[in-house]
């Protein structure tokens, strides 16, 4: 087959295959004294066997249960007489309904011994009678016996199972005490000796040649009911090998795992598995998930691996906010759903993991694997997370829709897998997902949207099929929508149900019908739905058609409702929906303040939770706990709620053992975090600054007053001495570099701000308010060439806001008459030494319209202070004291600067800095590269706003529909690289690339990056920086190959922005000095917000009328795409290095090399010559 085909075959199986046991049986001759299973939940005297002590004096106060492997294998030897004892022999099925217990360890190792078949299912399934009686059904029909055991956990579940339709010769074992003669407890069958002729004991072999017949596992479908998959010997054989082979780091007799996934998950039967066949140890925290519980225990046990669902996950970053990390801990398994790159980061940065696996699998039985790996950028590929590569034995293949051929790699299609470890089939069920091809080799189409790269990793982008998955729960709309229609009338309402997505659930369930449906007949269907399936499965949200701007659901051409779509066009209209409800506060922490009352709490909770579960608010109970009606996903996601509604904290654990009442009294008790937790304000002491409080005095106290001198001869000729100054912070790299090549002072903004109700003598007090949370405004910013002898140090000095300030920057400036020559002033400052190095920084100049007699004022502003996404905070801000409320509280610049600062030397800073150097190797050959040339500039700043160009491009839709890593800030820099191309005819294009670099705070340790104060987003300040991009044409490379290059780079460049400049300037030698250049002659910028510049009415209580940033640098383009179309591509040149008319053309130029770009006819051919065909 051609080598472009998404096509992938791994290296083969062994020939001959080991049975699971005869590992097992192996790591207990091996390993006989190593703890095989540790179960803090369990008494260490259990059965009454003894437990291997733990020195800790949590164990030493309460012990609990840690067996070696010989005690283990006893009290499974043990069970596995009990059960033949009662006529459980090979063949016959063992069905367990456990949480994570000893127990259910036991029941699987002893059907292992007796060559039984296994059967796990989850005990929330016992909700459901009509599912669970067509899973055991499903079950007798594997064996050839209709003979078996049902085993559970708690006699209150006996009921549950009694009304099941099982087998009279059945054998019932309950975990825990019995109430019925009809039950076994558990402990009676692990009795030495438990049963008529067991004659078993620690020295018998009677077990030793038996194994497992097979497993079953069950997996919701498109169906009403749940599939069966039947994994027999030869299956379970090459699943075990092909996890063993290439997990010998992961699986070691000193691997500890931390397991707390539900039991009857395909991955969680793997670990446990591959762990106990190796002599490592298993270490159950709990009987369920619970995210403060795993933690302890995982830094009690010296946990090495932690295996979590990216839901999970973020329950246990949540929770380990502010704890020691676990030292001990080496690496995070990520399955049982996709993570985001956020759950990747937070894995690295929130737990402080050195690794992390994904790994993609099925109950079917498809597995790809990431394999350990110590960087996100490993996992992360082009903006993507992958599912890594296949394993041995397994071939993948990536085809249309409907068809069996595979598609040229990067093109999304069906994934389609085969191997000796995929089921056979679905048991009773006949489905197209499972064919054989021409050469008689079995496939099974996995109904994922999926594509594989040109290095065979494959990406999940998407699902065909229409199951959803919530935490790591699969949902099948069809069965949701089949319980709703057994109700006669309600079936006749259309009801569909569809997933949308959800940051802490995954997604969760909303539904839909053709005519509007009253409160009354919504709780109908949440009380069918609770009563025949569970809470969980209870929709979120009630959709009509008229409401989504829909006449009919839409089909196919058979009839058939699509999902997808359907699910796309609700999640538009919600997106829409949020915005559109939103209304300004009054008050937000006057609402939701340390003043907010038990009962507005209460109230605020009970909604909540409402809203999660699908209930009224009237029938959401105040004092039953809410374990009651809602489940550990849900609580996660109601937590997130809480927090950003009452802005205070609740841990999950408080959350799911409490009632909403509780829960109140709780808050309550507790401080606002965003005010007294979450936002570290400026440090407030009597006089100024100490070298205590200086960061770059560390370890040079003895330069104080050299500093003071430094300040003093910028301050003395003003009026201002060192004692009115707050603080002093240092710049970071990339404003040392701009400062010193003097580009900042081109850079600075220039605001024309119209609130809508003050006149002169009343702005003077709104911009006094603003200053007291934005002490930047209010600074100087002093550069350091010998008087401290530390080279390249420049410095923001935060001054007291005392008239003899306040005098410098705001300033009366009499009247203008219309509201147009205010604007005018923007474009044409009057005082151009106004917020220039070295300041004051900020300028606030009020004027009086004399057509209103109102006033609005002129903000001058420094680039070395104030960027995009902190003139954001600034104007919200300005909205709140123009409509009389207090500032929103921010995160301090001081403490941003000084972590960039301390940690700059760092080894997080230094892999960024290597990046940087690695990519810039060649810089000095490519001088010819920059553009536009300095003989072509206008040495003075242009008064005009540059040119702004607006065009349709459809086609980007196009082509990340094909290609959805490619983002379109990657397709706009590509055609810029062409521009720049055409425009020197070098082979390589050279330019800057702004970045935000508010991803994380700088070269943060793992283990303090989820601090909630730590919120780069707050930071109130300048954190921007700059990448320099060199980018090569390759003649022989394809466009969408130059496009998935110039994706990676940018990539890349966003994880890398941080970078210090001088230690990339400094690696680089020579061209070292070329940096601060390159960012002189052209810079590209990617700005959302451009769309909507002209929207000036944003804001209820001012207006922006107008802002300009007219820097002198070559050339700068911005861009952006989307608006209100969705396919509104707009761009803006500025810059002294091209004319009016230059840009014009420059602009036109642009959009022929973009439309070239994304035309699909493009994309195949090279990137030669053909691409200037378009020009």
């Amino acid at each position: 087959m051609a080598s472009n085909e998404s096509l992938v075959r791994a290296a083969p199986l062994p020939d001959i295959l080991p049975t699971i046991g005869s590992f097992f049986r192996q790591a207990v001759a091996l390993y006989p004294d190593h703890v095989a299973l540790s179960c803090p939940h369990q008494s260490s005297d259990l059965f009454g066997m003894c437990s291997i002590p733990l020195d800790a004096d949590e164990y030493r106060e309460k012990p609990w249960l840690r067996w070696s492997y010989t005690v283990f294998k006893q009290c499974v030897d043990r069970f596995a007489s009990g059960l033949r004892a009662h006529g459980i022999s090979c063949g016959t099925s063992i069905v367990t309904f456990l949480p994570n217990v000893a127990e259910y360890m036991i029941c699987f190792w002893a059907a292992d011994a007796l060559g039984c078949s296994f059967v796990p299912i989850n005990p929330k399934n016992l909700t459901n009678v009509a599912e669970v009686d067509h899973m055991l059904r499903t079950m007798l029909s594997v064996g050839p016996s209709s003979e078996g055991a049902v085993i559970i956990a708690g006699s209150d579940t006996m009921e549950k199972v009694d009304v099941l339709a099982i087998p009279e010769s059945t054998l019932k074992c309950v975990v825990g005490v019995s109430t019925s003669s009809d039950w076994v407890p558990f402990e009676q069958l692990c009795q030495p000796n438990a049963g008529p002729g067991a004659g078993l004991n620690k020295h018998d072999d009677g077990f030793e040649s038996s194994n497992l017949h097979s497993l079953v596992m069950f997996t919701s479908g498109t169906t009403s009911l749940p599939k069966g998959c039947l994994l027999d010997q030869d299956i379970l054989r090459a699943t075990y090998m092909q996890w063993k082979i290439g997990n010998e780091v992961t699986h070691r007799p000193d691997t500890i795992v931390c397991h707390a996934l539900p039991n009857n998950h395909m991955a969680a039967m793997h670990y446990m598995l591959h762990t106990l066949s190796e002599g490592g140890m298993i270490m159950h925290p709990g009987p369920s998930f619970d995210p403060d519980l795993l933690l302890k225990m995982s830094t009690i046990e010296r946990c090495t691996l932690l295996l979590l669902v990216p839901a999970a996950l973020q329950g246990v970053v949540a929770a380990a906010a502010g704890l020691p990390k676990v030292h001990s801990l080496e690496s995070i398994t990520l399955g049982g759903a996709a993570p985001t790159i956020r759950d990747i980061e937070l894995a690295y940065n929130g737990l402080g993991t050195p690794n992390v696996e994904h790994v993609f699998g099925m109950t079917e039985g498809v597995v790809t694997s990431t394999g350990r790996v110590s960087s996100s950028a490993d996992i992360v590929r082009n903006g993507l997370t992958t599912c890594g590569k296949a394993r041995h034995g397994s071939c993948l293949k990536i085809c249309a829709p409907g068809e069996r051929h595979p598609v040229p790699r990067g093109v999304p299609g069906e994934l389609h897998a085969s191997g000796p470890y995929i089921v056979r089939g679905y048991i009773g069920l006949n489905s197209d997902s499972f064919y054989k091809d021409s050469d008689g080799r079995s496939w099974f189409n996995t109904g994922d949207q999926a594509f594989i790269d040109d290095e065979d990793f494959l990406f999940i982008s998407g699902r065909y099929k229409e199951m959803l998955i919530r935490g790591a729960e699969n949902i099948s709309p069809a069965a949701v929508e089949a319980a709703i229609s057994t109700v006669p009338d309600l079936a006749l309402r259309q009801i569909q149900i569809t997933g949308v997505p959800d940051e802490a659930a995954g997604q969760v369930l909303v539904a839909i019908s053709a005519q509007v449906l009253d409160s009354a007949t919504q709780k109908r269907v949440r009380n069918v739905i609770i009563d025949r399936m569970g809470t969980m499965f209870v929709p979120e949200t009630f959709y009509h058609l008229e409401e989504l701007g829909l006449a009919t659901y839409p089909t196919t051409s058979l009839g058939k409702i699509q999902k997808i779509p359907l699910a796309a066009i609700i999640a538009q209209h919600r997106g829409r929906k949020l915005s559109s409800d939103y209304t300004f506060p009054t008050d937000n922490r006057e609402i939701m303040g340390p003043t907010i009352s038990l009962a507005k709490l209460q109230d605020t909770l009970r909604k909540t939770w409402a809203r999660a579960v699908g209930l009224d608010v009237v029938d959401v109970p105040l004092n039953l706990l809410v374990t009651e009606f809602a489940d550990s996903v849900t609580a996660m996601r109601v937590r997130s709620m809480i927090r950003k509604q009452v802005e205070r904290d609740i841990t999950l654990v408080e959350l799911t053992t409490t009632t909403i009442e509780q829960q109140a009294q709780l808050l309550h008790s507790r401080p606002p975090f965003n005010v007294s937790n979450a936002v570290i304000a400026t440090k407030q002491r009597p006089g100024p600054p100490l070298a205590d409080d200086m960061t770059h005095l560390a370890g040079r106290e003895e330069s104080l007053e050299d500093t003071k001198q430094l300040v003093e001869r910028t301050l003395t000729p003003l009026g201002l001495s060192w004692d009115d100054v707050e603080d002093v912070i240092p710049a970071y790299d990339f404003n040392q570099v701009i400062s010193k090549a003097r580009i900042v002072d081109s850079l600075t903004w220039n605001f024309a701000i119209l609130p809508k109700k003050f006149r002169a003598a009343d702005i003077g007090a709104v911009i006094e308010k603003l200053l007291k949370v934005h002490p930047l405004f209010r600074s100087f910013f002093i550069r350091d060439t010998d008087t401290l002898n530390m080279g390249r140090l420049a410095l923001h000095i935060i001054m007291r806001p005392r008239p003899s300030l306040l005098s410098r920057i705001i300033l009366q400036a009499g009247s203008v008459k219309t509201v147009a020559d205010l604007a005018a002033i923007v474009h044409n400052y009057p005082t151009p030494s106004h917020a220039i190095i070295p300041g004051p920084m900020a300028v606030f100049t009020i004027y009086t319209i004399e057509e209103s007699g109102l006033a609005g004022f002129i903000l001058r502003a420094s680039h070395t202070m104030l960027d995009a996404s902190y003139g954001r905070l600034l104007l919200e801000d300005i909205e709140r004291v123009c409509g009389g409320l207090s500032p929103n509280p921010h995160v301090d610049y001081k403490l941003w600067a000084d972590c960039y600062y301390s940690f700059r030397d760092s080894p997080q800073a230094l892999a960024a800095t290597k990046y940087h150097i690695r990519q810039l190797a060649d810089l000095s050959a490519h001088r010819n590269a920059l553009w536009p040339p300095r003989s072509s500039w206008m040495y003075s700043r242009a008064s005009h706003d540059g040119y702004r160009y607006a065009f349709d491009c459809p086609g980007i839709i196009t082509l990340r529909k094909r290609n959805p890593v490619l983002t379109p800030s990657a397709i706009f820099k590509s055609a810029l690289v062409l521009l720049n191309v055409s425009q020197t005819g070098h082979s390589h294009a050279l330019f800057s690339n702004m970045e935000s670099a508010r991803t994380a705070f700088p070269f943060l340790p793992a283990s303090m990056a989820q601090l909630p104060q730590l919120d780069p987003i707050e930071v109130a300040g300048q954190c921007m920086t700059s990448v320099i991009n060199l980018i090569s044409l390759r003649d022989h490379e394809t466009l969408l190959a130059f496009l998935a290059r110039i994706q990676d780079d940018q990539t890349n460049s966003i994880r890398y922005a941080e970078a210090p400049w001088h230690g990339v300037m400094d690696g680089l030698n020579d061209a070292g000095h070329l940096l601060p250049e390159v960012l002189c002659h052209q810079i590209f910028n990617w700005v959302p917000e451009l769309l909507t510049l002209n929207d000036t009415d944003t804001f209820d209580n001012f207006r922006v009328v107008d802002t300009f940033n007219g820097p002198v640098i070559g050339l700068g383009l911005t861009a952006a795409f989307g608006g209100k179309t969705g396919v509104a591509a707009a761009i803006h040149l500025r810059g002294i290095g091209t004319s009016l008319e230059e840009k014009k053309r420059l602009a036109t130029k642009f959009e022929s090399l973009l439309m070239w770009l994304v035309n699909e006819a493009n994309w195949s051919k090279g990137m030669g010559e053909e691409w200037k065909e378009c020009l």
